[in-house]
């Protein structure tokens, strides 16, 4: 017999980003603009991005921006991500083209619809598969709208074909195959898996194609360090390493900037 618990997990539906990639920018922007890089805590963001308490609402957009790579959480606060500060404070057009390119990429759902539909046209029963992917029924449309306005923005889905890894005016990028992303582990040591060092606030871990990794410990120097770009030449370095080794045949050679 199905219990109201097990319909609750049936139905729930899998991650995805509430707003679209531009609504995601304009709402890190009001959070840069009123709060700094960070870090801050869930309640200052949500103030500051207009809401007068931490509501459903405020905490969907929050999320979206996690999923983006727009913001990053250590421990029970948020800090502005290098990737934003790409599109928010770049210091070229095609920097900032390149990171709504790979923010776009970072939610799985969207990574794997680009992936698997790239240089095709984006079917028209988006939503059924969708649903088949475990969207819920309700919000399938929603979240179909989402992803197509957002790789309208990035300028990666064009006369309804979804270009592979290209900015607006339709040169070729080099991006990762597997978007960067920052781990938070656990900073309690009395929970700390095996080969946690006691005393660590956790591991940043940089992830480039091919399986290359980058292992930083955490702490609150190495955090603002981090967010302030010191590890951007290391990290390009590693991208123009990996992509040349062991990405797109066609992309070998060229820069990851």
């Amino acid at each position: 017999m199905e219990t109201t618990e097990t319909k609750k997990i049936r139905d729930r539906s899998v991650a995805y980003p509430s707003v679209t990639v531009q609504q995601a920018i304009e709402i890190a922007d009001e959070l840069l603009k009123g709060l700094g890089k960070g870090p801050y805590s869930r309640e200052e963001a949500a103030r500051a991005i207009g809401h007068a308490a931490l509501t459903g609402a405020a905490s969907r957009k929050i999320a979206a921006l996690v999923q983006y790579g727009l913001l990053i959480r250590i421990g029970n606060t948020y800090s502005q991500t290098q990737l934003a500060q790409d599109i928010l404070i770049p210091i070229d057009e095609k920097q900032k083209r390149v990171a709504i390119i790979q923010s776009v990429r970072n939610p799985k759902l969207f990574a794997s619809l680009i992936e698997r539909y790239q240089e095709q046209a984006l079917p028209s029963m988006l939503e059924s598969i969708l649903v088949r992917e475990k969207i819920n029924h309700s919000v399938a449309a929603e979240v179909a709208s989402t992803f197509r306005e957002s790789l309208e923005y990035a300028g990666i889905l064009q006369n309804g074909v979804i270009l592979k890894y290209t900015d607006k005016e339709g040169n070729r990028i080099a991006l990762n195959t597997e978007p960067e992303q920052i781990i938070d582990r656990s900073r309690n040591d009395a929970n700390a898996g095996a080969g946690s060092q006691p005393g660590t606030f956790g591991t940043h871990s940089f992830k480039f194609t091919g399986g290359v990794t980058l292992l930083v410990p955490s702490s609150p120097a190495v955090d603002d360090a981090i967010l302030d770009g010191a590890l951007k030449d290391i990290r390009k370095g590693l991208k123009d390493f990996a992509n040349h080794h062991f990405g797109d045949p066609e992309l070998k050679g060229g820069s990851a900037d």
